[in-house]
């Protein structure tokens, strides 16, 4: 038995390129997004704010992302009843709502990404398509 262990955890180039990728996709789309990168600890990696976009979008970014890489699955899985007391249990930190993916390289859960700001069908796009832009792992082929 080891009394230590290495995490792996995305690093801040990665995560500064998803969460740039994001309001750039957005920003094709119309949309002003919000853009948050958690590593394994939940602890924020980076952030971003599209101009003009709801501030309000940030909490539900961040606890998009924490959500995804805590379950190590997308948001937005949960029913209602767990829902509510997942988010209670956890402080206000957990989220259903869609636009939170797990972020993995060759299988390995480095952090989570969460989009706000749109309907939840497009954060969720969005998000898709910037995680492939660092050609992560499919969010949804390991869920």
């Amino acid at each position: 038995m080891s009394n230590t262990y290495q995490p792996v955890l995305i690093s801040h180039q990665a995560a500064l390129q998803i969460v740039t990728s994001v309001i750039a996709e957005g920003s094709r789309r119309g949309l002003r997004l919000v853009a948050t990168v958690v590593d394994p600890s939940l602890q924020v990696v980076a952030f971003c704010r599209a101009d003009g976009a709801n501030p309000l979008n940030a909490g539900s970014s961040r606890r998009a992302a924490k959500t995804a890489c805590a379950d190590d699955r997308p948001s937005g899985w949960m029913s209602d009843h767990d829902a509510i007391v997942l988010a209670l249990a956890a402080g206000n930190e957990e989220t259903n709502m869609r636009g939170g993916l797990p972020i993995r390289f060759d299988g390995v859960l480095v952090g989570g990404l969460g989009v706000g700001g749109a309907a939840p069908d497009d954060n969720e796009a969005v998000a898709r398509a910037a995680l492939s832009s660092v050609d992560a792992d499919d969010p949804m082929s390991v869920a």
